[in-house]
């Protein structure tokens, strides 16, 4: 799917079409969604993609009301690795292996959807990552790197910002609401280093929420 214009919000109620920046050789995705923000994250697409944003942002909230919409969503990776049997050990004592293990699972979700007609919402994506090792003062392997020039997504990057009212810590989002706003703050900027201009979403509702992406994906030309 070629590229389509990349919203960006001003204020609440309109979203007007910035191009994302194109590196040459990259293959175009669908949209996604971006937690990079303490309570109430944001999406992004492949063709529509994810939000940055920091944990608790309200997210995932989101992406369950867009797919009983009708749009496709794949889920934050990170999450399910930490479900996973040993997986809040690896992210205790193997940051760089926590790291890697989202990495792939986010080549697995891009491929996913690669199969897909019509936006694909993603709940986070590559650039994440980088935020994720340069809070840990990890370096940025070269494949991941490489990943996030290359591989890229198309349409908004919805930011849920930082929203303490519906924070809540649990047994996997273990931050608590200041190191929230460092990893936002961390996310965000590796989303803007990759070429990216992110859409803020309003502290509304989730399905108010939803109508303000479904308008964004509209401006945008993107079908679904």
């Amino acid at each position: 799917m070629g590229p389509p214009a990349h919203p960006h919000a001003d204020g609440h109620d309109r979203c007007d079409g910035i191009p994302p920046r194109q590196d040459e050789g990259f293959q175009d995705q669908r949209g996604l969604l971006r937690d990079d923000e303490p309570v109430g994250r944001a999406c992004r697409f492949r063709s529509a993609r994810r939000s940055p944003a920091g944990p608790g942002t309200g997210k995932s909230t989101l992406l369950e009301a867009l797919d009983r919409r009708g749009i496709a969503t794949e889920p934050e990776v990170a999450r399910a690795i930490l479900r996973e049997a040993g997986g809040m050990a690896l992210r205790a004592d193997d940051p760089a292996g926590f790291a890697r293990a989202m990495f792939e699972a986010e080549l697995a979700a891009w491929r996913a959807a690669e199969g897909r007609p019509g936006p694909t919402v993603f709940d986070r994506g590559f650039p994440d990552i980088v935020g994720f090792l340069r809070l840990e003062d990890l370096p940025v392997p070269e494949d991941i790197d490489r990943v996030c020039r290359e591989l890229r997504y198309d349409g908004p990057v919805f930011r849920a910002p930082p929203w303490q009212a519906i924070y809540r810590p649990d047994e996997e989002r273990i931050q608590d609401w200041e190191a929230a706003l460092a990893s936002d703050a961390a996310v965000t900027a590796a989303w803007r280093d990759y070429g990216y201009e992110s859409v803020d979403l309003p502290l509304v509702s989730a399905e108010e929420r939803v109508d303000f992406v479904l308008e964004c994906l509209q401006a945008a030309n993107l079908r679904w």
